[in-house]
């Protein structure tokens, strides 16, 4: 039986921890994490991860500076 998509089949990451826990915590600190786990791992469901927190974090950054310089300026 083949693994699923995202699934390694039981196997650890290159960091050496589960693939699901190791993409969970690419999140945590955001474009700092995502290179971090993007430079170490290996497995595809962890570097997919990696990417979408790199990709979110600049996103949230970009939106929070279009809504910070949107506000009127109060005196």
């Amino acid at each position: 039986m083949q693994p699923e998509s995202g699934d390694s089949g039981g196997a650890k990451a290159t960091s050496g921890m589960a693939p699901n826990l190791a993409a969970a915590l690419s999140y945590v600190l955001g474009i700092i994490t995502g290179v971090v786990f993007l430079m170490v791992e290996k497995d595809p469901f962890v570097r997919f991860h990696a990417y979408q927190s790199i990709f979110l974090s600049v996103a949230w950054f970009a939106f929070w500076i279009v809504f910070t310089l949107s506000r009127p300026f109060s005196a």
